[in-house]
């Protein structure tokens, strides 16, 4: 095992001399977007407007725009990719197909439902974003955690409730401890 020298901690508690400063107070501070990369294109994702939506989207408005180099649907992303998969999750949860965008219904706000790869900038990307048309079938969102359990409104159908893990675990003598409890403070918190 590597230890740490005690030259390791010279710096620790100490002023240091700030080197960046006049740089960026100067305005000459180079940041990610400053950096503008010969014929490079942007990545911009049409997201949900509503919480609970089933949606159809309309790329009529810039399928013919020449900056518009590639556009996404979740389609595209059904056919062509696989589930991002679910890496930790008890034995027993119920396992989602997750994909990168979402398929024919929004569950969130700003869910990605589509993508554009456009030539330019991020203003050019959100500028023929606002061009793309979504018919939004709003629906009863579920906001509510514990009434979620018994709602008529599935989250994803295929599951058949909202009931994602159920368990039950019991260790010792839960009845005894209860029977012999100076006080009991039951409570629901979300």
């Amino acid at each position: 095992m590597k230890s740490l020298s005690s030259g390791s901690w010279k710096y620790i508690g100490r002023r240091m001399k700030r080197k960046e400063d006049l740089r960026v107070l100067l305005g000459d501070t180079k940041y990610l977007d400053d950096i503008k990369p010969k014929d490079s294109l942007t990545l911009g994702i049409v997201r949900s407007q509503y919480a609970r939506a089933s949606f159809k989207v309309d790329f009529s408005q810039v399928k013919d725009d020449p900056r518009v180099k590639l556009i996404i649907t979740s389609d595209d992303i059904d056919k062509n990719t696989n589930p991002i998969p679910i890496i930790s999750a008890p034995s027993g949860c119920k396992k989602l197909p997750w994909k990168a965008l979402a398929i024919e219904t929004a569950n969130f706000v700003g869910e990605p439902i589509a993508a554009l790869v456009v030539e330019g900038n991020a203003y050019t990307s959100n500028d023929i974003l606002e061009k793309v048309y979504v018919n939004y079938a709003p629906e009863e969102p579920v906001i509510d955690a514990l009434k979620s359990m018994n709602s008529q409104h599935v989250i994803h159908k295929q599951w058949g409730s909202n009931i994602v893990y159920s368990t039950e675990i019991k260790r010792g003598s839960v009845d005894a401890a209860f029977s012999s409890a100076y006080a009991i403070i039951k409570e629901n918190s979300q």
